[in-house]
């Protein structure tokens, strides 16, 4: 007897039978169930997550800012000041550096724009809440020497204290006379 392949498929039983290999409909729905459950779950975290790390990089833009005003102060030899673009809406509208070319404190046509910052995000707000050294201040003017303008004796150490309206969570940029920055708040450094 002469042996075929025909002839063995059909000695083995495979003739004519196909194995599936892919997931049942019960078991796709089975899968889809879970990652939604877990997509639920982790839901609220990642909100929290995205609040945080948008305070977070708006304080550091500041910081930032506030470092490149120094450093343009000293380089230029000229007062260079970090305020907010608009003055009556505040930190929450954008910030500008600008090289103060007439030593006036305020913005004016011939001033020269560096770097503008955008607005914060709608999770980020001003806190009112006092925090040790971070008295809310207008704008930080820095001397060609890289130390803060003083606006007479009073000013110590000046602030834009921050908070996240969604955890809570509060930030403060703060600015010391001595021209240096750093960021403080609850449970990441204390003022």
């Amino acid at each position: 007897m002469l042996v075929t392949p025909a002839l063995l498929v059909r000695a083995r039983g495979l003739a004519g039978v196909r194995h599936g290999r892919g997931f049942t409909l019960i078991e796709l729905l089975v899968v889809i169930a879970m990652i939604a459950v877990l997509g639920t779950l982790a839901t609220p975290s990642l909100r929290n997550f995205a609040a945080n790390q948008a305070l977070a990089g708006a304080s550091g833009e500041l910081l930032s800012a506030g470092m490149t005003a120094r450093s343009a102060a000293i380089n230029r030899n000229q007062q260079v000041v970090l305020e907010p673009v608009d003055t009556s809406a505040g930190w929450l509208a954008g910030w500008q550096v600008y090289v103060d070319v007439d030593s006036s404190g305020t913005f004016n046509t011939g001033d020269e724009v560096l770097v503008k910052g955008p607005a914060l995000p709608d999770t980020v707000a001003m806190n009112t809440a006092t925090i040790t050294n971070c008295t809310s201040q207008t704008h930080f003017a820095y001397r060609p020497d890289g130390f803060l303008l003083l606006d007479g004796s009073t000013f110590q150490n000046g602030g834009v204290p921050l908070v996240s309206s969604v955890t809570s969570r509060d930030r403060c940029v703060v600015f010391q006379r001595s021209g240096r920055a750093r960021i403080c708040g609850t449970g990441f450094e204390t003022c």
